[in-house]
């Protein structure tokens, strides 16, 4: 992945671990940036609750595959138009969230 991961109107800005909104940084936690990262790594890839987990915090994480849900809902605030109805990262029902960089891909 190069050091710049465009979607939409935001540039994710790996070398300077920050995010911006056409030119304007968007404040992000490290948290929220690490899973940000890890959603532009897997765009268009389901990913289950479990595997982010994994990814985020390790293998011995003690953290239960609900608790990804409130990072995931921090996130789509930052990115989404509206967050209720989420068109970037999209929950799939019983698998876990597909990220989605142009917000068409069709996943509801």
């Amino acid at each position: 992945m190069s050091s710049a991961y465009r979607f939409g109107h935001f540039t994710l800005d790996l070398a300077a671990h920050a995010l911006f909104s056409d030119d304007t940084p968007v404040s992000l936690t490290p948290n929220e940036f690490a899973l940000l990262v890890i959603f532009t790594q897997h765009p268009l890839q389901p990913l289950s609750r479990a595997r982010i987990i994994e990814l985020l915090y390790g293998q011995e994480a003690p953290v239960t595959e609900r608790g990804i849900d409130v990072p995931v809902w921090r996130l789509r605030r930052l990115l989404e138009d509206n967050p209720a109805i989420p068109r970037r990262i999209v929950t799939l029902r019983r698998v876990g969230y597909v990220f989605v960089p142009d917000g068409e891909y069709g996943y509801r």
